[in-house]
C-alpha cells in the first residue's frame, strides 16, 4: 500500500501481464472485491490475471472478462511454486496465440500438477496432458 503510486507507474510504463493472488488483489483494491481489484489492475497494463486459489482465476484483456475453475485435486501435498508454476501454464499458452479462457485452463493444469508433490519440481510424466494441450496451439 506504501508503494501504491510506485506500482501503478510501473504496471503502466513496464508491465504487459500481471498475476496477483487474493491478498495482492485487495490490497490493490483495498477492498475484498476481486473482480474491482482486477478491472483496475487491467486499467495499467494488456492483461491482468487474480488468481483465488481453489476458486480458480480471472483474466481480463481490454473488455474480454474470463473466469477459469481450479482443476480439482484430490490430495494437495506441497503449495511451493503454485502460483509460479500457474504463470508459466499461462505464458506457455500466451506465446502460442491460446485465447485468454485456454491460456487460464492451461494454467489450472500446470498449478494442480505442481501441488500433488513435495517441492516444485513436477515430474514428466505429469507434464504430457499439459503439453498434449499446449500442441494444439503450436
Amino acid at each position: 500500500n506504501a508503494n501504491r503510486e510506485l506500482i501503478a507507474g510501473l504496471l503502466t510504463d513496464s508491465v504487459d501481464i500481471v498475476f496477483a493472488n487474493e491478498d495482492e488483489a485487495r490490497a490493490w483494491s483495498e477492498g475484498d472485491d476481486e473482480l474491482a481489484a482486477l478491472r483496475s489492475l487491467a486499467e495499467h497494463c494488456a492483461i491482468a490475471v487474480v488468481k483465488v486459489g481453489a476458486d480458480g482465476a480471472w483474466i481480463r484483456s481490454g473488455s474480454e472478462e474470463v473466469h477459469v475453475p481450479a482443476k480439482t485435486v484430490e490430495n494437495v501435498v506441497d503449495t511451493t511454486g503454485a502460483g509460479d508454476t500457474w504463470a508459466a501454464g499461462f505464458l506457455a499458452a500466451y506465446v502460442r496465440g491460446a485465447p485468454l479462457k485456454e491460456c487460464g485452463v492451461i494454467a489450472a493444469m500446470a498449478g494442480a500438477a505442481v501441488v500433488q508433490i513435495s517441492g516444485a519440481l513436477v515430474p514428466a510424466a505429469a507434464w504430457e496432458p499439459i503439453k498434449g494441450r499446449l500442441d494444439a496451439w503450436s
